[in-house]
């Protein structure tokens, strides 16, 4: 018999397999709190306008920013083919124009896109590849893994990413010992500033005997235009629940 985690991530399978392998492509739309401050809430109703008009079979989301915020509002398109082509700076008149062209017509609008990803390239023009623009090509993502590509609040997404997979394999494979090596091993550390090593910080309190112990999230930044921790709320929510 499964397990009720792994029914959960049948359910996150199948969904996913219906956005990224169907007949249907994908139109996401970057949110966040810097998608939306230039405009992603307007573009993602002239998305949805668009799909609905033209009668094109496509689903449209609103998903977590990707982190060039300096292209937002970003719209991207996943075709069923598997290409994936990104465009930046979208303004919402531009959206039917956009989706008239590259859903309906199979037309990227290269001149309007800043990268690719999928697929080998052809029909993209000059467009790079997205793995391999200077923002991006150095990048190691690892908190911020889904940025860009998934609901943050679609709990479907995030276990049909890998979501949960460490916590269930936490809570019925291993001790609370195991664990804490475990993160001492992998040398995972604070985000704070000093770079306090999270698992000897779990050492100490693990053989309190207290019968009720807390964790605290601290996520308050007081550094002028600091926005990491903020960021990873608002756009992998369950990362951190699952840190947790």
């Amino acid at each position: 018999m499964p397990t009720q985690f792994e029914e959960l991530q049948a359910r996150a399978n199948k969904r996913w397999a219906e956005l990224t392998e169907g007949d249907s492509a994908w139109i996401r739309v970057g949110g966040g709190t810097s998608g939306q401050a230039a405009g992603a809430d307007a573009v993602f109703d002239a998305a949805k306008s668009a799909v609905e008009s033209t009668g094109v079979n496509a689903n449209v989301s609103m998903v977590s920013a990707m982190g060039l915020m300096y292209l937002e509002p970003q719209l991207d398109i996943l075709m069923p083919n598997g290409s994936r082509v990104f465009y930046g700076n979208v303004e919402s008149h531009e959206v039917a124009d956009i989706v008239e062209h590259h859903v309906q017509n199979g037309e990227p609008l290269t001149e309007r896109a800043f990268a690719y990803s999928g697929g080998d390239g052809s029909g993209f023009g000059n467009l790079p590849e997205l793995k391999s623009m200077p923002t991006v090509a150095l990048q190691q993502r690892i908190a911020t893994r889904n940025f860009g590509d998934t609901d943050p609040h679609d709990l479907l997404q995030y276990v049909a990413n890998g979501g949960y997979t460490a916590l269930n394999r936490a809570l019925t494979e291993m001790t609370p010992e195991e664990i804490v090596d475990e993160v001492k091993a992998a040398g995972l550390r604070g985000r704070g500033g000093a770079a306090f090593p999270a698992g000897v910080k779990w050492s100490f309190l693990a053989p309190s005997k207290a019968p009720v112990k807390y964790v605290l999230c601290n996520c308050e930044e007081g550094d002028p235009g600091a926005f990491n921790d903020k960021g990873i709320i608002e756009n992998d929510p369950h990362t951190l629940i699952e840190g947790l």
